[in-house]
């Protein structure tokens, strides 16, 4: 058998996952505790920040003390070891079953890890919530004001209208989170693209429809060539109606975003676009 928590063994070749680790440690606490943090936002299958993914193998969350929410008042001192356990309000309505375990819901997470998260990662997890239907604006919006005053919650203010639930990648959120923090018109997440006919062209991760700019993140999915064939076809649709397409890599999105900004923003101008309207995209 192999120990994972105080009073809590496993045999010795069960693979650990952060299933295995979640469910050992709400065992090792009382009831009402409920699993929060970054093991709670993998377990809602939510994006986590990108300095924790990416390549790293094993999961950096197999090792990392698994965080818990639990009243304050029902906090076991004798549990702590692997664990970091949040003594904090958690009234019954911000914890919920899923899958199940207990876990904080994806609105609570969203209160909380702006005490942590940058602005950009905050984004990109509140999209995802959103797109995903397990927290909605309104949801969101009063966790906001539940939380006045705690650390953390300006941040989460300030997020609140950034979100969009269009956005289907966290990558998507942080390009059209530059393009927004830059001033520039705010562009319309994963909207479709029609022809003066009213035909079908095209659904680009991101447009300006007045300006017709289409602006896209390649990732790593699109370096094969099937895929590549079909962006160069949809985006000469694209061109071949009026539109100029702007696609940016990882590199530029996480380590260029001036780049980006720069690149939308000369457009934007050749097109018609200036500071008297900057808010209609």
């Amino acid at each position: 058998m192999r120990r994972l928590f105080r009073g809590v063994y496993a045999p010795a070749d069960l693979t650990l996952t952060l299933g295995v680790r979640a469910d050992a440690a709400l065992r090792a606490l009382p009831a009402c505790a409920a699993i929060s943090g970054e093991l709670g936002v993998a377990l809602w299958g939510l994006p986590r920040p990108l300095r924790r993914t990416g390549q790293v193998t094993p999961d950096p969350l197999l090792a990392d003390p698994v965080t818990c929410s639990l009243p304050a008042a029902e906090a076991r001192r004798d549990n702590r070891d692997a664990l970091d356990i949040a003594e904090v309000q958690l009234p019954p309505e911000h914890v919920t079953v899923h899958l199940g375990r207990r876990l904080v819901t994806p609105a609570r997470l969203f209160l909380d890890l702006a005490e942590v998260w940058c602005l950009e990662d905050l984004v990109a997890l509140g999209d995802a919530a959103l797109r995903r239907g397990v927290a909605t604006s309104d949801e969101l919006a009063e966790m906001v004001r539940w939380g006045s005053g705690r650390p953390g919650v300006v941040l989460a203010r300030r997020a609140l209208p950034m979100l969009d639930a269009g956005a289907e990648s966290a990558m998507e959120s942080r390009l059209r989170l530059i393009i927004v923090q830059a001033g520039l018109p705010r562009p319309e997440a994963n909207a479709a693209v029609y022809d003066e006919h009213g035909g079908f062209l095209a659904r680009p991760d991101l447009r300006l429809l007045r300006y017709k700019i289409a602006i896209e993140y390649d990732g790593a999915e699109h370096a094969g060539p099937r895929r590549r064939s079909a962006d160069e076809s949809r985006r000469y649709l694209l061109r071949q109606h009026g539109w100029v397409v702007l696609a940016f890599t990882s590199e530029e999105v996480l380590h260029q975003p001036w780049l980006v900004a720069c690149r939308v923003r000369e457009e934007l101008l050749r097109r018609g676009w200036t500071l008297a309207n900057s808010n209609d995209g």
